[in-house]
């Protein structure tokens, strides 16, 4: 289901996260004529609580860790919050990749890079010693490009193997197509 955007959540988290967020507005006693007054309550006080994160937005720039496009982009149009995400994907830009394909409208990348893997226990990603090969296919006249592992599509973060294909490409503008449209809410 990668090609479903889900916000970087999983089904269950979506529907754990909204039952929990309309905890306090709605339940199973509410009414088809209260269901709209308590909705707009809700939304509303949604739109409340987002805006000292809103303002810090304005107020604070995380620093550049990386030297890549994608990063400087990003940080002037995200929040803080979705800012950090692709700087993580940026943090795992891999040396491994090899041009397998190229012709006058594509170029295609394989980038061989080792399996991460999320511990439950400490929370803490880190490198396994298994590999997977990703593809990511570039036009040569837009600059668009499109990698098989899809983060983009699932999280609306440009992946790791884009950045990096980006950068060999010198790259100086992100697509439109890889940007998320503005007032796209992140669970």
């Amino acid at each position: 289901m990668r090609h479903i955007f889900w916000a970087g959540s999983k089904t269950t988290q979506c529907v754990k996260s909204i039952n929990s967020f309309f905890d306090g507005f709605l339940n199973k006693h509410t009414r088809l004529f209260e269901f709209g007054p308590k909705y707009i309550q809700a939304m509303v006080s949604r739109a409340n609580d987002k805006q000292p994160a809103d303002a810090a937005d304005q107020r604070f720039s995380r620093p550049l860790i990386t030297g890549f496009m994608p990063e400087r982009f990003f940080r002037k149009i995200y929040t803080d919050a979705k800012f950090l995400d692709v700087q993580e994907e940026c943090n795992r830009v891999t040396p491994l990749q090899k041009v397998i394909n190229s012709d006058v409208e594509t170029v295609t990348h394989m980038i061989e890079e080792r399996v991460w893997v999320l511990c439950k226990d400490t929370r803490i990603e880190f490198r396994t010693q298994y590999t997977r090969i990703y593809h990511v296919k570039m036009h040569a006249k837009t600059s668009e490009a499109y990698c098989n592992y899809k983060h983009f599509e699932t999280h609306g973060i440009i992946c790791h193997h884009i950045i990096k294909v980006s950068d060999m490409h010198k790259v100086t503008i992100v697509p439109k197509k890889s940007v998320l449209p503005a007032g796209t809410r992140m669970f």
